[in-house]
C-alpha cells in the first residue's frame, strides 16, 4: 500500500494535478486516492526525501515547485550518467536490445505522425530506460530512474511543439546508430548532445523560474 500510495501521489504531482506550491495534508491525500493515512504518510516521507514535497510541521505539506536551477542540476546529472550508460550499452547490448530500440523508434515515428504528445512522452522515457537496461548496471539505472522522476513534470509545464519531438526522435536515432555500431564514444557523445538540446529548450522556454 505504501508503494501504491507513492506511485499515485507522484503521478498527481508529475501531471500537475497537484500544482507546484499547493498546500495539502495527509487526510486530503488519503481521501483523494482512497488509501489509508499510514501508507500515505510513509509515501509522503519518501516524496519529501526526493524533493517532491515539503513537510512543514503543524502546517501541512507543500508541493515543491521546480526551479530552473533544479532542472539544470538534474539534467547535468543525467548527462553524466546517461552518457556512460550509452557507452556501456554500445559494448554490452545484444540483438534483443537492438530490436527493442528499433521498435521504440518506430513507435516514436508513429506518435509524431499522429501528433500524440502524451504517447511520445512515454516512448521517450522508454527509450532511455531501454538504453539503461542494456548498460547492465543496476545502480546507475536506479539512479537514473530517480532523476527521470524529478524532471518528468517539465513535460507537463508547457506545450511542446512538434519540431521538439522530431528533434528528439532524430537524436534518439543517432544514439541508436552508435549503439548498434558498438561505438561507445559516439554513443556517449550523442546521448550528451541529446540532453544538451533538452537543457537549451528548457532555458529558452523559461518554463521554470
Amino acid at each position: 500500500m505504501k508503494q501504491a500510495a507513492y506511485d499515485e501521489i507522484r503521478r498527481l504531482i508529475v501531471t500537475l494535478q497537484l500544482r507546484p506550491g499547493e498546500r495539502i495534508n495527509e487526510q486530503i491525500v488519503s481521501d483523494r486516492i482512497g488509501i489509508g493515512k499510514t501508507p500515505v504518510h510513509q509515501a509522503l516521507q519518501m516524496l519529501s526525501a526526493q524533493g517532491f514535497v515539503q513537510i512543514i510541521p503543524r502546517k501541512g505539506i507543500r508541493i515543491m515547485p521546480d526551479t530552473l536551477h533544479d532542472a539544470l542540476d538534474v539534467l547535468e546529472a543525467r548527462s553524466v550518467i546517461e552518457g556512460e550508460l550509452a557507452r556501456f550499452a554500445a559494448h554490452r547490448s545484444d540483438t534483443r536490445i537492438i530490436d527493442q530500440i528499433e521498435q521504440n523508434l518506430a513507435l516514436g515515428r508513429r506518435a509524431i505522425k499522429q501528433k500524440d504528445f502524451e504517447d511520445f512522452t512515454q516512448i521517450d522515457r522508454s527509450f532511455h530506460e531501454i538504453v539503461a537496461v542494456a548498460a547492465g548496471n543496476i545502480i546507475l539505472s536506479e539512479t537514473l530512474k530517480a532523476l527521470h522522476d524529478r524532471i518528468a513534470r517539465i513535460w507537463h509545464l508547457r506545450t511542446w511543439k512538434l519540431d521538439h519531438l522530431q528533434k528528439t526522435q532524430e537524436e534518439h536515432t543517432t544514439v541508436f546508430r552508435a549503439i548498434a555500431a558498438r561505438d561507445g564514444d559516439a554513443a556517449a557523445l550523442a546521448m550528451r548532445a541529446h540532453l544538451d538540446t533538452l537543457r537549451k529548450n528548457i532555458v529558452d522556454a523559461r518554463i521554470v523560474t
